[in-house]
Parts: structure tokens; C-alpha cells; sequence
């Protein structure tokens, strides 16, 4: 099929950030949707993705109608290469299903920072140099513990706020002037709201308000911290639990080259999170070209 035949479909692909080259010449496309997941998946699966343009998302707004447009294109018989989607699973399960040609699968895990977060390997990279501190494997493997519960009290606390606490916003929202005929009426729709907040704000005691949040909180810990600690390795965002103990040892390189090192230790010591991204990639995309 000649280019000019799929229109639709370059278009479709461009947009998602793939060039005409990478249609043209490579066995498909592989969009992932962290900054560094190309560079990290070229580094430790490289026979994985070997033959795949690799792309970067940069998010998934406006996604699921481009990955709806390929599968309508494919199923017109405009698809002539196989397109492949991998999520971050962040907490947002896609709703998303495969079809021929265009595949579509989410990590394991919150994101693929999370299957760095070997301790066995940090420690290796951490003692070849370029960091101005060291920590052993018990103490590293306890730091990224730490800093993994501690975003679950970040997120305990925005939640017990959003859901018990938080007054209503006083942002303007559209729908409250859509059927208003004059600027009169728009007035009195945005004055009702902010009357409300005010009474809303001033059933607040002071004396009452800091002890039932701060209870509301711990009792909401108490209850998904068992959780929290036996599965932060998924549950927590792994590239802010990583970042921070990689500021700990005070590295003299950048972030994402400390990432690149960490992915090339697991992948030469074929480390178990090594192979649980491979287990990934591998129900995903065939194995790319030699």
C-alpha cells in the first residue's frame, strides 16, 4: 500500500509523535509514555524492542480517540504494521482493548521506574563511583521503602481533605451561565455559589477542624499501610521514590544516566525485575529483528 492510501493513518500516527520513516521502515511502532522509557528499554531490552520504533507519548490526552482512529483504519484495511501502546498504570486502568494490529497493555506497576527499584543493583551503581555517598543493600532497599510510604501519607491526606474537608471552588465554571440570558442572571448564579462556600467555611471550628482531619487521616493510614508495605514496589510512583534516594547519594551525574546505569546492571545480572519487564514487553511484542 502507498503512502498517499492511508492518509488517515500518518496522520493518526503523527500526532501520537511517530514519523513517516519509522511507518515506512520499522516492523511497527512501540509507544510508551515516560520521559526516559525509550532510552531505558533500548538499554535492557534492546532484543525486545530491536526492529520497533519506540516513541514517546508524553501523556495520554487525547489517546483513546488516536488509538480508536488506528483501529478503525485497520479495520478499513489501512493498517498495514502492527502499532503498539504500553501505559503507565499510575492508578488509571485503560479501558482499552487490542485489536489485530494495534495492541495495547499497561505495566504491572505504577510506572516503569518502579521495576528499578532493585536494590542489588542501585548498590552496584551507587559503589562504582560518581556519588559522594554509599549505603548498604539493607539501608538502600529501607530507604526506598521509606520514601514509598511516605507518598501514601501524601495521599491519605489529599484524599481525607478532597472527600471530608474541602470547601466547594470558587473557579468559574461554564455551566453555571450557559442558560443565563443576561449578565444579571450570570450574577446571581455565581453569588449563590460563593454565598454557599461562605456558609460552608464558617461551619468551620477552628478548635475541631486540625484533630478530626489529623484522625480521619491516621485511621485511613492505619488501614492501608499493611497494603502499602507489602506492595509499594507497585502501588507507589517510582520514579518520585527512585529520585529520592538517588538525591541521598548525591550523584555527580544526571538522573536519567543514574536510570540508564541502574537498567544496565539489572539487564547484565538478568535481575528478577529485569525479567518482569521482559515478561511485560514479551506478552506485548513479539521479539523485534536481529
Amino acid at each position: 500500500m502507498y503512502p498517499q492510501d492511508k492518509g488517515e493513518v500518518f496522520e493518526a500516527l503523527r500526532r501520537l509523535g511517530a514519523q513517516t520513516r519509522d511507518v515506512l521502515f520499522s516492523r511497527g511502532s512501540l509507544f510508551v509514555e515516560g520521559d526516559d522509557d525509550e532510552d531505558l528499554l533500548n538499554t535492557g531490552w534492546p532484543e525486545r524492542v530491536a526492529g520497533y520504533k519506540v516513541n514517546k507519548l508524553g501523556g495520554r490526552d487525547r489517546l483513546e480517540k488516536e488509538i480508536k482512529e488506528l483501529q478503525a483504519a485497520e479495520h478499513e484495511d489501512k493498517l498495514d504494521a502492527s502499532e503498539y501502546f504500553l501505559f503507565d498504570r499510575d492508578n488509571k486502568p485503560t479501558g482499552l482493548t487490542d485489536t489485530g494490529l494495534v495492541k495495547v497493555k499497561q505495566w504491572d506497576r505504577y510506572c516503569l521506574e518502579n521495576y528499578l527499584l532493585d536494590p542489588v543493583a542501585i548498590y552496584n551503581v551507587s559503589n562504582a563511583g560518581n556519588f559522594d555517598n554509599s549505603f548498604s543493600r539493607g539501608k538502600l532497599e529501607s530507604k526506598l521503602e521509606d520514601a514509598a510510604l511516605a507518598q501514601l501519607r501524601d495521599d491519605v491526606a489529599q484524599e481525607i481533605y478532597q472527600e471530608h474537608f474541602e470547601p466547594d471552588n470558587p473557579g468559574f465554571r461554564r455551566s453555571e451561565i450557559a442558560d443565563a440570558s443576561n449578565f444579571g442572571e450570570v450574577a446571581d448564579n455565581l453569588l449563590a455559589r460563593l454565598v454557599s462556600i461562605r456558609e460552608q467555611l464558617a461551619k468551620v471550628d477552628d478548635s475541631r477542624w486540625a484533630r478530626e482531619f489529623a484522625a480521619r487521616c491516621e485511621a485511613k493510614q492505619r488501614e492501608l499501610l499493611p497494603k502499602g508495605r507489602e506492595d509499594w514496589k507497585s502501588l507507589a510512583n517510582g520514579k518520585l521514590v527512585l529520585k529520592e534516594v538517588y538525591k541521598e547519594l548525591g550523584p555527580k551525574l544526571s538522573f536519567p544516566d543514574f536510570k540508564r546505569r541502574v537498567v544496565a546492571e539489572m539487564s547484565s545480572k538478568k535481575t528478577p525485575d529485569w525479567g518482569e519487564v521482559d515478561k511485560v514487553l514479551g506478552s506485548l511484542i513479539p521479539k523485534g529483528a536481529s
